[in-house]
């Protein structure tokens, strides 16, 4: 049995986390002229257009260590569920690979970016040899 989304809306699971501290500004003609740090204080920090994402994270992890750190702490911990249920339930490396799968952790948390199962079998061979 298969359920449906009827929403016609294609959702991209490979956005950066960034932009859950990034706000883009339009002008009036819609057109994107500048980024701004939506922890900084209003108008403090903004970065043009053409910025690359590591920019904006390196401020983030300079200007809000904190709120960073804890950001990186949260996927950590999600990857670490995420490799023990592997483990635990005997799933393949491959299940990180299955759309159905990518919906869900998506659903959960949008921010998340599912490690690759090359990914995932390489901290499982750590934990292994950690053991």
């Amino acid at each position: 049995m298969s359920l449906s989304n009827n929403s016609n809306k294609t959702i991209s699971h490979y956005t950066s986390d960034i932009w859950s501290y990034i706000t883009k500004l339009f002008n009036n003609d819609n057109i994107l002229i500048d980024y701004s740090c939506k922890l900084c204080s209003p108008n403090q920090k903004t970065y043009a257009p053409g910025c690359a994402i590591s920019t904006l994270h390196h401020h983030l992890q300079n200007k809000h260590h904190e709120t960073y750190i804890s950001f990186k702490n949260e996927l950590y911990n999600i990857t670490y569920c995420l490799v023990n249920w592997i483990i635990s339930d005997l799933q393949p490396f491959s299940v990180v690979e299955n759309s159905q799968f990518h919906d869900l952790i998506y659903t959960l948390n949008p921010k998340y970016k599912i490690p690759t199962r090359q990914t995932i079998r390489d901290l499982i061979i750590k934990i292994f040899n950690t053991q």
